[in-house]
């Protein structure tokens, strides 16, 4: 997706997301003929659907997902618009908007678009994680290359080496990370609070801590912004849709990339 255009869950057919896609994938290279190839159907045929003439398969819509790199929520819910609109009765069609209704307020939350491995962590082993930013980071840490052993993050971001070593016991106790061959090792997959936690609530508080630190000492390329503005509820919950859309599109680049060094990223959108 990109930020600007209409997203998948604001269209109201399969059909006016097919068009928005297509003229968003052509500044990428992208043809109408190239799609069609990727989900499997005739260049023709694909022009006869947009017209609303004919109807894809789920087959079709379900490459199309895999090559977007759908969540599972965003795949379902282009499959459901399908079959909304291929609906042969009124009171069918009446039940799949209902089942449509449910599914865009779920899209309107977090935790249906990320990917979070369930690591089932004991009360502790959280509360100890979201104590301070400190142990997300030397847990991050630990899956890139040049900040494995404890002397090496030690230097990279200026703690002292003993207290280096003290959380990564811990962090090895709780099962963050383990220690292989003379390094410190990545453990887990992406870990993610559910919303209003206690211990959403603590690590967001901790890493904003960090940001304001990170203010006073501002490096060139880092990156800060702030506003306050006025608009209307329509803009207001448009720019939501956008913020979310742009997190989904963040863990999307994260999760294949080579980890290098470790960033930080805060995104707060709320009403005064």
């Amino acid at each position: 997706m990109v930020l600007g255009m209409k997203t998948l869950f604001q269209c109201k057919n399969y059909q006016e997301y097919l068009g928005v896609m297509i003229d968003e994938q052509k500044s990428l290279g992208l043809t109408k003929t190239g799609l069609a190839k990727i989900m499997g159907c005739q260049a023709a045929y694909l022009s006869q659907v947009l017209k609303e003439k004919v109807h894809l398969t789920e087959e079709h819509l379900q490459r199309l997902g895999v090559y977007l790199q759908f969540s599972d929520i965003e795949m379902e819910y282009l499959l459901l618009l399908l079959r909304i609109s291929k609906a042969g009765s009124q009171d069918l069609k009446h039940f799949l908007e209902k089942t449509r209704n449910k599914m865009l307020k779920l899209a309107d939350e977090l935790e249906p678009r990320i990917a979070v491995q369930d690591e089932n962590r004991t009360k502790e082993a959280l509360a100890y994680y979201t104590s301070t930013w400190i142990p997300s980071v030397i847990h991050i840490a630990t899956s890139c290359e040049g900040t494995q052993t404890s002397k090496a993050i030690a230097e990279r971001f200026g703690f002292d080496l003993d207290f280096v070593q003290l959380h990564l016991q811990n962090l090895a106790k709780y099962k963050f990370v383990e220690f292989e061959k003379g390094q410190w090792n990545y453990n887990g997959g992406s870990i993610h609070f559910p919303k209003n936690s206690d211990f959403d609530k603590q690590i967001q508080i901790t890493r904003r801590l960090l940001t304001l630190n990170k203010i006073s000492f501002r490096k060139e390329k880092d990156l800060h912004y702030s506003a306050i503005f006025a608009v209307d509820l329509k803009t207001a919950v448009h720019l939501r849709t956008l913020f979310l859309d742009l997190i989904e599109i963040v863990h999307k680049e994260v999760e294949p990339s080579p980890s290098k060094d470790v960033y930080a990223i805060n995104l707060d959108f709320y009403k005064i």
